[in-house]
């Protein structure tokens, strides 16, 4: 899977963001969420795996299922996930970030708008 940056360089338009329906009409708090998604990530990870699937743990609670994922670049990456809430009027996309230190892999997800997403994709 791209990531979203390489995703939106990317000039033949034949690669697609992966697009996450959620069907079912739960009502939830995305800072809720975020601060579950952030006590899940607090410590070093053996992999950035391990933090996907914490994730996917969590937001499946609220009905939201993440695909999987293959990383391509072991050792630092993000992935984007658009979430298509049929009641919001908001686009909200999961960003997930990883990298690798000396202590293991941290990593960082979030629910964010688009323009919180532009913000997280132009720190670099």
């Amino acid at each position: 899977m791209l990531s979203f940056r390489h995703f939106l360089s990317e000039e033949t338009g034949d690669v697609t963001i992966p697009v996450v329906s959620i069907t079912e009409s739960l009502s939830f708090d995305v800072d809720s969420i975020n601060d579950q998604l952030d006590g899940c990530l607090t410590e070093s990870l053996a992999n950035p795996y391990i933090g996907w699937l914490n994730s996917a743990r969590i937001l499946e609670q609220y009905g939201i299922k993440l695909p999987k994922v293959l990383f391509k670049d072991i050792l630092e990456g993000e992935e984007v996930v658009a979430l298509n809430m049929n009641e919001s009027e908001e686009e909200h996309y999961f960003y997930y970030e990883y990298n690798f230190v000396k202590e293991g892999y941290h990593s960082f997800a979030s629910i964010v708008n688009e323009s919180e997403l532009e913000e997280l994709l132009a720190e670099e």
